[in-house]
């Protein structure tokens, strides 16, 4: 009798491994699985308009969380950080020998100079709305969209953690850099180091991204509450 029950306990045990094996939960990737890439998206602008994530297969994007009621993101907007950055790295490194992008059908060839670093900015803050956002980007002059994500669902995908927080999408679609716009989170530094310059130098050019992951400071993001 005993050897028998002894015999079941061992079955129900060897299975109850397998099931946890193999259950969903297992199967999960990891955090840091999940923000290898950059995730699909739509959202609004400032002026209503639907901006997708799919608009810019091919390039290199830059995802910037901000709240402008956070003085770390206010202040970098007074002195025109992710402006200049912006307009510095829109169509590649100044005087240097661009690395070799996705051909481009020859309908998109004709448009032009083709942009090689879309910026965007993401406002995760529960409160905040459209017609906010566009007011902050008439006031700071913003020369890129700012997009409407007060549900907070995109904040969350990429696990955005502050204002500012920044991604970089190489034009592979990994998710190249994370962190920090610098390493000056109190802002009295003569000659920060701007991270994401680096890495916007590093992808177009060619080069691996030496920093791809760092710190990220400023306010929480104030997401909505999860119902």
């Amino acid at each position: 009798m005993r050897k028998s029950l002894l015999i079941v306990l061992v079955a129900a045990v060897g299975v109850a491994a397998i099931v946890a094996r193999w259950s969903p939960a297992a199967e999960k990737p990891t955090e840091k699985e999940e923000v290898k890439k950059a995730f699909a998206f739509t959202l609004l602008d400032q002026d209503g308009n639907k901006v997708m994530m799919s608009q810019f297969r091919g390039q290199v994007v830059v995802l910037e969380w901000v709240n402008f009621d956070c003085p770390f993101s206010r202040r970098h907007y007074e002195k025109g950080t992710f402006r200049e950055l912006c307009k510095k790295y829109k169509y590649g490194v100044p005087g240097a020998k661009p690395a070799q992008t996705q051909p481009q059908p020859p309908s998109r060839r004709k448009r032009g100079k083709k942009q090689k670093v879309v910026w965007l900015a993401i406002n995760s803050t529960n409160y905040w709305t459209v017609e906010r956002n566009k007011q902050a980007a008439e006031k700071y002059k913003v020369p890129y969209p700012i997009l409407d994500d007060h549900e907070g669902k995109v904040g969350r995908i990429y696990g955005a953690k502050t204002t500012p927080h920044i991604f970089i999408k190489a034009p592979d679609g990994t998710l190249a850099y994370q962190g920090a716009i610098d390493n000056d989170p109190g802002g009295n530094k003569e000659e920060p180091l701007n991270y994401a310059a680096q890495a916007l130098e590093e992808i177009l050019t060619g080069k691996p991204v030496s920093q791809p992951e760092t710190r990220p400071y400023g306010c929480s993001v104030k997401y909505a509450k999860n119902r």
